[in-house]
């Protein structure tokens, strides 16, 4: 295998490509986690951490070394479960007159 030599644009290009390329598969990596941190839950669902500190027996949780974990799929169960939708139908309404 050869040594190949390339000027200080390509590498500083070839690297800035690389640092990219890292950063993506770290934030890929880290948001299909099966587990979760209580800041990484925070960070989903956009509640304060004291909030899911309080609700963590409803959501379902385990402590690790002191630290809460929350399965993925049981945060996206309890969002889920307390998601409400309201239909409203359009009806014909007449002007009433004074």
């Amino acid at each position: 295998m050869g040594v190949v030599v390339i000027d200080q644009t390509d590498f500083d290009f070839l690297r800035s490509q690389l640092a990219t390329l890292t950063s993506a598969v770290e934030f890929l990596t880290s948001h299909n986690a099966p587990y979760l941190s209580s800041k990484q839950v925070s960070e989903m669902t956009g509640f304060k951490n004291d909030w899911i500190h309080t609700h963590k027996h409803e959501i379902g949780h385990s402590l690790v070394d002191g630290q809460l974990r929350f399965k993925r799929k049981d945060v996206l169960e309890y969002m889920d479960a307390n998601y409400t939708k309201m239909t409203i139908k359009k009806t014909s309404l007449t002007r009433l007159r004074p």
